[in-house]
């Protein structure tokens, strides 16, 4: 029989921990150790230790909250198999694709699991969901990832969404699912060394393009001290061109200032892909004008890598040369 993995919990907060009763539901949370107690089968599973790193509800994680988890992790990696972090699912989609730029190659899994309900709340899904993160986490998938309803979601590829799912994928498939056991599809990106990286900048903006916006906002932005800024663009990177309305000044004037602008698709299931974009004028004068295509990159992991990227380098040749690399399969191709 094979020895159980050793697994570190890390709570964090969120709906997960929150202490409910009766028809009311309190900010005051539980810990991590109170939750594991509510589902004494994951000791069955694995060798588990907590950490109570936060308590926070996830609509209050900042950058600096990611840095002293991907901290955490770092300080424990070499003493644990697998890593769970609970969470709020109001940013959890943020915090996965952050911990995939800071913890890059990851040997081990690191897994970031919630629940609509809190615990002790009848009918919630905290406990499925715990157990499910418990058992990925003492698998052999190298990743970050999101384990929610069953489903294994690479950290940089989750999109929250309303309803019945939670979260999805939008423009990458499941890497696994959870059916009583773990079933991969991928068991690993790499077998490279891991490597922490926590710098980040906290100065970038995600810009969401719409009718009658200003793109002088834009100058705004940098004048205030802005490092990068992601736009969601229409399409598959269309920008207002007409005088008055053209983004193409102000993108030149951010580049100018060596302020990155990168252009997102604010399509659910759509890309900004460099190849297609400079088919057209239009597209070829938005690039030309420093506009950094990000394929088909989701724009709250586009804002969470230009972060990461500018905490490494304000070369604006590097920015983008990392920008449009492929770091922790946040994107298929340009």
């Amino acid at each position: 029989m094979d020895a159980k993995k050793r697994i570190l919990v890390i709570g964090t907060g969120g709906s997960i921990a929150i202490k409910s009763e009766r028809e009311a539901t309190y900010t005051k949370l539980f810990s991590a150790n109170k939750l594991l107690s509510f589902v004494p089968s994951v000791k069955r599973i694995a060798d588990i230790d907590v950490s109570n790193l936060l308590e926070l509800g996830s609509n209050d994680m900042q950058p600096k909250n990611w840095i002293m988890l991907a901290e955490e992790i770092r300080k424990q990696w070499e003493n644990y198999d697998g890593f769970v972090i609970t969470h709020g699912t109001d940013t959890m989609h943020y915090t996965s694709a952050s911990l995939s730029f800071m913890i890059q190659n990851p040997s081990k899994p690191v897994v970031i699991t919630g629940s609509r309900l809190a615990i002790d709340k009848p009918g919630t899904d905290a406990k499925r969901n715990l157990i499910n993160a418990v058992k990925v986490a003492s698998s052999n998938l190298n990743e970050v990832v999101i384990v929610f309803d069953d489903k294994i979601i690479r950290g940089s590829r989750a999109k929250k969404v309303a309803g019945k799912d939670m979260f999805t994928s939008p423009n990458f498939p499941l890497l696994g699912k959870v059916a009583g056991r773990v079933v991969l599809k991928h068991e690993g990106r790499t077998k490279s060394k891991t490597k922490f990286n926590t710098k980040l900048e906290e100065k970038v903006f995600l810009f969401k393009v719409f009718p009658g916006v200003d793109p002088k906002l834009l100058e705004y932005l940098v004048g205030i001290g802005y490092k990068g800024i992601v736009l969601e663009a229409y399409g598959a990177g269309d920008l207002p061109m007409q005088k008055n309305h053209s983004f193409v000044p102000v993108i030149k004037y951010a580049s100018k200032h060596n302020v990155p602008i990168l252009l997102s698709s604010q399509v659910f299931y759509g890309g900004v892909y460099t190849q297609y974009i400079t088919i057209y004028a239009e597209g070829k004068i938005l690039v030309r004008a420093g506009a950094i295509p990000v394929g088909d990159m989701l724009p709250e992991t586009a804002l969470v890598k230009l972060m990461w990227t500018l905490g490494q380098t304000r070369n604006p040749k590097l920015v983008k040369k990392l920008i449009q690399a492929k770091l922790s399969g946040e994107l298929s191709y340009l």
